[in-house]
């Protein structure tokens, strides 16, 4: 497993939450102002870690390089795939919607988008 701070420090960075509910929630409401009312099975988050947001907004599936950050995205009920947005492991417009909320920084911007 690549050591990078997400396979790290995976529980500290899921704990953030937790002790910034209130920033956590305004996110979340945020993001849902932005999202179409239904979400379609086909949903996908890039860079997903933990699931935080694909659990609470419903989307389906959720991808991450980092092996541990997906095991807790599976407790959180999302159908989790290990790999990266510049390589994306599905056909094109085979989503219906897909979701970047803090990873993007993380990415070579133009590959993924």
């Amino acid at each position: 497993m690549k050591r990078s701070a997400f396979n790290i420090h995976t529980w500290k960075y899921d704990l953030w939450y937790n002790k910034n509910s209130a920033v956590y929630a305004s996110e979340l409401e945020a993001i849902r102002e932005l999202m179409p009312s239904k979400i379609a099975h086909n949903s996908i988050e890039i860079g997903v870690g933990t699931g935080r947001f694909a659990s609470e907004l419903g989307i389906t599936y959720g991808l991450d390089p980092s092996a541990r950050m997906l095991k807790i995205a599976e407790s959180r009920k999302v159908e989790c795939i290990k790999g990266v947005g510049e390589s994306l492991p599905f056909k094109g417009s085979s989503m219906k919607l897909a979701l970047i909320v803090t990873s993007l920084c993380f990415m070579d911007a133009k590959k993924v988008l």
